[in-house]
């Protein structure tokens, strides 16, 4: 079933799995993420690895229900499936291996980079709750951690919500340039109204009541104790206050260590109004066409006479130094299938600002291009930033950066697409990538469809 034509002379949307009765995903897995592997073991995936099995388990469930549901059904029918979906993500959302866990384990990522044990209590198979955490830190190892790696110890409070970030690009990504066709909305609705619904009750201070019981219901066990509490609430407390000690919070109502949690009553007049503009920003995670079902629009170029698929979104992510504004652009040609999908790339113009100033970043992703016989395919990633001095909240001077990252993917014609990257980048924070300094590294997978 067709969307409403917008009339243009150049431009006109397309709904693009519509045309496609066969409902196909893609699944990807990364099996090797050095230097973070190597460093720290599986004891916690990475961020690429607990993204990609997240997306694995969305994938999965969606082509499932598109087995049994009718994607173009009409009427009544269209409402009960759209209800399906919305229920089978909010029912699964508190299990492992959805977002709600990648968010969890990515703040465990940035713990593992600065060998701070943690554990994810949504693995402990308790579903429904209210709030899970991500416990099992002695206080020492986060007075520690602020003290010796206080921009680590800011990207941490917010960490889950930079997974959603990327979640939801990854699955843009699929189903622009791989014609993923699942039907998920559902996915991309919950994951913005989940991150800006937190943002917002922590700004309003909606959380702070479940902030004091939970401090009176873990008491004076320390381990039980999740390492922040309201994410958004402890960030803006640290990026307003960096040289404060982390013990200087005060003691915990039990007696027993570290209060460690923030409550929006804690909060200066300045940090609160910093974070409620914030929570308004976040707003803008909603600006996507395919979250509304337009998963591209058509243009035909005026030099080569190709159709092209074009598409555009917003994204807000919080980050080290502040904020980051940035807006995604999508371009493909249409008439150009290759077995590594459909040739483009990926556009991205991104403002980093703290409170002081803005900084430009462009950030260029071409798709793999068919090289030699065609089963090889060579793609390429390329970043150029301006981002707040040592990445510091209140820096007035910029500090230049840089990332370079080239993918060979093999289509070995067995339904399977071995794959290898590698990546340099200089200090500088980039968005699914851990390390703040600079750092090179290897990543290898395989990526598959299932139809």
């Amino acid at each position: 079933m067709n969307k409403a034509v917008f009339v243009s002379a150049l431009l006109s949307p397309v709904f693009a799995h519509a045309d496609d009765s066969s409902v196909s995903a893609i699944v990807r897995f990364t099996l090797l993420d050095s230097p973070y592997n190597l460093r720290h073991g599986y004891k916690s995936p990475s961020m690429a690895q607990s993204l990609d099995l997240a997306r694995n388990w969305n994938s999965v469930v969606h082509w499932g229900l598109g087995q049994v549901l009718d994607s173009n059904a009409t009427g009544y029918k269209f409402w009960l499936n759209s209800a399906a979906y919305i229920v089978t993500d909010q029912l699964l959302g508190t299990f492992p291996l959805s977002p709600g866990w990648m968010h969890e384990e990515w703040h465990r990522a940035v713990m593992t980079q600065r060998n701070v044990p943690s554990e994810n209590t949504i693995n402990d198979f308790k579903p429904f709750q209210e709030t899970y955490s991500v416990s099992g830190q002695a206080d020492e190892d986060l007075v520690r951690m602020k003290k010796y790696y206080p921009k680590d110890h800011l990207r941490l409070s917010v960490a889950g919500d930079e997974s959603e970030r990327e979640f939801y690009l990854s699955l843009q990504k699929d189903r622009f340039f791989k014609n993923q066709n699942t039907v998920d909305w559902s996915t991309m609705l919950m994951l913005s109204f989940g991150s800006w619904s937190y943002i917002n009750s922590s700004a309003a201070g909606e959380g702070d009541q479940a902030t004091l019981d939970n401090e009176k219901e873990e008491g004076s066990n320390i381990k039980k104790r999740d390492f922040v509490g309201m994410d958004y609430l402890g960030w803006v407390r640290d990026l307003h206050r960096p040289d404060e000690p982390f013990e200087a919070r005060g003691q915990h109502p039990s007696g027993v260590g570290i209060r460690r949690y923030t409550k929006k009553s804690d909060l200066t007049s300045e940090e609160q109004d910093y974070l409620l503009r914030q929570s308004r920003w976040h707003l803008v995670n909603f600006v996507d066409p395919q979250m509304f079902g337009f998963d591209y629009f058509t243009m035909t170029s005026p030099t080569t006479g190709r159709e092209l698929g074009l598409n555009a979104s917003l994204a807000h992510y919080v980050t080290p130094f502040g904020t980051a504004l940035r807006l995604n652009l999508f371009m493909k040609t249409l008439s150009k299938q290759t077995p590594f999908g459909t040739q483009g790339l990926l556009f991205a113009w991104q403002q980093n600002s703290n409170q002081k100033k803005s900084y430009p970043q462009i950030d260029i992703e071409h798709r793999p291009v068919p090289v030699g016989d065609g089963s090889f395919g060579i793609g390429a990633r390329a970043a150029l930033w301006l981002q707040p001095k040592n990445l510091d909240f209140f820096a007035l001077k910029p500090q230049p950066g840089a990332l370079l990252a080239v993918k060979l993917v093999h289509d070995c014609q067995l339904g399977f697409q071995p794959w290898l990257e590698l990546e340099g980048k200089t200090k500088g924070w980039i968005a699914g990538q851990v390390d703040l300094g600079q750092t090179y590294g290897l990543r290898a997978g395989v990526e598959t469809r299932i139809r």
